[in-house]
């Protein structure tokens, strides 16, 4: 966290021991969506001998995400500091979407 010519040292929220904090928060959201995919999955019927069940591809994609490879990368080698996010963009698009939806009376 060395500071560059003409800019502030970097200040993190993230523990001394995470190394490279956008691995390390990336992979925690890649294993919260690979844990919702299972637990939305588990009624769903899974793999019977060579038939493809409803549930088979969801835990597929659940197991097959490796959050905790990413997560593990961003504790041990240095990475990237989380970058700053931008909610106008997204917020606005968001808003003229549902503004159009409910003009339409395609929403009620």
């Amino acid at each position: 966290m060395n500071a560059t010519p003409g800019q502030a040292p970097v200040k993190s929220v993230m523990p001394t021991w995470v190394r490279g904090p956008q691995d390390f928060i990336g992979g925690v959201a890649l294993m919260a969506i690979a844990l919702f995919a299972l637990w939305a999955s588990s009624d769903l019927q899974g793999m019977r001998g060579f038939s493809f069940g409803a549930g088979t591809a969801p835990r597929m994609f659940g197991f097959l995400l490796l959050g905790a490879a990413v997560t593990l990368v961003g504790v041990l080698s240095e990475g990237a500091h989380l970058a700053k996010y931008h909610w106008r963009g997204p917020l606005f698009v968001s808003l003229a979407i549902l503004s159009f939806a409910l003009r339409s009376g395609r929403w009620e």
